[in-house]
Parts: structure tokens; sequence; C-alpha cells
């Protein structure tokens, strides 16, 4: 149901957060809670809310941890790799990227955004105590993509801090899928984070996935 939304969300949030990383050697590391609210318009006038809470860790070399329920979400930019673990089924899938520079062509980061594509400057804003610059862009799903007849628009809305390197809020909404609200908040900006987060535990089978080729 909320396929087009929460996949890009996720990846528009580890790119907003390499952003920057990718020209300093180190990083604000810092630990937050991290809400995703999913709301959906039904036809008859429903409306149907799903809330999913997690905890959300970042080291001073970049490497980052979302904890959502039995569901870790590793990302670590030292070694260009990405690891989902579902901690209930003990399985982790790991991606490791082939070239450094490499990044999911569907996921957008704000220089790229105001490089390539028609944006609002929402101006500057001050969210958890700290300072955020906020921006609204499109992306739209061409006719036939999914089955549709006419393209479907969706709406971004991100408000990005430079000084920490993190969208402390991202808000999309389709008329497919209809809202997706992510926000950050609790920031402890400094904390110490244990390195262990950041490895797949001993009793996790690994399963290695091939990057797809882009054509």
């Amino acid at each position: 149901m909320f396929r087009f939304i929460s996949t890009g969300l996720v990846l528009c949030t580890m790119l907003l957060t390499n952003e920057v990383q990718g020209g300093q050697s180190t990083v604000v590391s810092l630990t937050a809670t991290i809400d995703d609210v999913f709301t959906k318009y039904l036809a008859n006038g429903n409306v149907i809310t799903k809330r999913i809470t997690g905890l959300f860790y970042r080291d001073s070399h970049g490497r980052t941890r979302i904890d959502r329920g039995d569901l870790v979400i590793i990302q670590d930019p030292t070694t260009q790799t990405n690891i989902v673990i579902n901690m209930k089924t003990k399985l982790a899938r790991r991606l490791v990227s082939s070239s450094s520079n490499a990044k999911p062509a569907s996921a957008p980061t704000i220089l790229s955004i105001k490089k390539n594509s028609p944006y609002k400057d929402l101006g500057s804003r001050i969210m958890d105590g700290i300072a955020a610059k906020g921006i609204e862009y499109s992306l739209t799903v061409p006719s036939g993509a999914v089955g549709n007849r006419d393209p479907i628009r969706q709406i971004t809305e991100v408000w990005y801090s430079e000084h920490i390197a993190l969208s402390l809020m991202t808000k999309a909404s389709n008329p497919l899928d209809g809202d997706h609200l992510q926000t950050y908040h609790d920031i402890v900006q400094g904390a110490t984070v244990d390195p262990g987060l950041f490895k797949i535990p001993t009793d996790v089978r690994v399963e290695d996935v091939k990057p797809i080729p882009r054509k």
C-alpha cells in the first residue's frame, strides 16, 4: 500500500545523511528517535493511519543504524555496505556497492535536486532546537509505469540540517499512497555510539545480494 512513498523516503533519508559525509572525514555522532506516520485516504472517506517508531544511531565515521521492531537497517559508507537484518528470522541481507561513488539512482539528494530539478525554497526554521533549511520538489511516475492511466505526481518536502547532515523532517504525498511523514526528534549530538551496533550479530545468517546493474 505504501510502496512508492516508503521506499523513496528510506532511500532519500540515507542519501541525505551521506551527502555531506562524502566531503568530510568525520560527522557529528548522534542518536535520535525516528517516527514514520503513513496516512492512506480511501475513496469512501475513510482514513487509515499507521505509525512506526524506531531508534537512529550514527557515529563519527558516518555509519548509521535504524532499529524498527524486528528490522535493523545498517549503512556503512566506509565500506559502501548496506545491511538489512530481520532479527526475528535471524537473516541479514548485505549489499556491497561496486563503486565508492555508487548511489541508488532513484533517490535524489538535496544537492542533486537543486542542480537538476525545479524546486521551491521554503526558507529556514528551527526544529527540535536545530536550524534546518527546507525545499519542496516533485517526482512524476509516467503513465503506464504501474498500470496508471495518467501520470502520478508526488510532492516531497524536506527540512535538512547542514550542521548535523540529516533531514529532520521529510513529507511525501501522492494520490496513490497518501502521505508519509518522517521526523527525527530527541536528538543527542555528540553521543557515544557503540561500534558493535554496526556489526552483524554472530547468530544471524548472512545472504549477500548482488547490485542491480544500471541500464
